[in-house]
């Protein structure tokens, strides 16, 4: 991942989130891991391991509409 997807990435989550929308990321990979720990992205989402685990981040983030 370079700058670009980085904050084409980062676009994408302000506007979710303005939108009213919640978002997970999911990644496996070591080095781009540490890419996002360095650049403070992990401070604006939270990164997971798997997909189950970036469900459950969103489920404890969204308020039920019910």
């Amino acid at each position: 991942m370079d700058s670009s997807g980085l904050g084409a990435l980062i676009g994408s989550i302000r506007r979710l989130r303005e939108a009213g929308g919640a978002v997970g990321v999911v990644c496996t990979r070591p080095a781009v891991l540490r890419l996002l720990h360095t650049t403070g992205f992990d401070r604006i989402v939270e990164v997971s391991s798997t997909i189950p685990e970036a469900v459950a981040v969103i489920e404890s983030t969204v308020a039920p509409t019910d």
